[in-house]
């Protein structure tokens, strides 16, 4: 984790079959839960390429994930 990865508590992660990391993170403080896109083979304190957040995304409180 780093300032760069926009990551608050991490408490999920898969990669998908392209090597994508998606990582679900939680600020259980704030309860504002988002899973975190990052390219594949990504490492370091890195940004995400894409936030999937908000109450559109059907999102509530992910831990889980999998493809």
């Amino acid at each position: 984790m780093g300032a760069n990865t926009g990551l608050d508590s991490p408490v999920g992660i898969v990669v998908d079959p392209s090597g994508k990391l998606y990582v679900a993170s939680a600020a259980f403080g704030s309860h504002q839960y988002k899973v975190a896109v990052y390219a594949a083979g990504a490492n370091g304190n890195v940004a995400p390429t894409a936030i999937i957040a908000g109450p559109t995304t059907g999102l509530s409180a992910p831990v889980f994930l999998s493809f």
